[in-house]
């Protein structure tokens, strides 16, 4: 039993620390998420307030919350970008870009991934023919 909540105290300490880097690092942002329509993904901003990360660091922050919201959401997509103001949290807000000229990311419910907002699209179109094809299997037999 003691093995089990130390376990429990120790993944508590961890995640904590994690989450505090960015906070000593000088980041600091908020996560602005949405619920859309049962047909639209929902969106997931992440608004980085009076100092802009680096790149590469947004993009692992809107990975990263990107997984957290995928696994608590009720069986949706979630569109994820990362936004920033100099004036604070009352915005106005402009978009970052990540590396390869990327601006969202996109937590896909049904294979539990995080890609690329073009890989998304692609996986979309894929997904809408298997549908159809599905479909035209099923009235032909």
């Amino acid at each position: 039993m003691k093995k089990i909540i130390f376990v429990c105290l120790a993944l508590c300490f961890t995640f904590t620390i994690s989450a505090f880097g960015d906070y000593v690092k000088g980041i600091d942002y908020n996560a602005n998420y949405k619920k859309k329509s049962a047909d639209m993904a929902d969106t997931l901003h992440i608004e980085f307030i009076t100092t802009r990360p680096p790149a590469a660091t947004a993009e692992r922050i809107v990975q990263e919350q990107l997984r957290e919201y995928g696994r608590k959401s009720s069986g949706k997509n979630i569109i994820g970008s990362a936004w920033f103001s100099v004036s604070g949290a009352e915005g106005p807000f402009s978009k970052i870009r990540f590396s390869d000229n990327l601006a969202s990311y996109v937590w896909i419910n049904r294979t539990g991934r995080v890609v690329s907002f073009s890989t998304y699209m692609s996986w979309l179109k894929q997904d809408r023919d298997r549908r159809r094809a599905a479909a035209r299997k099923k009235a032909s037999t």
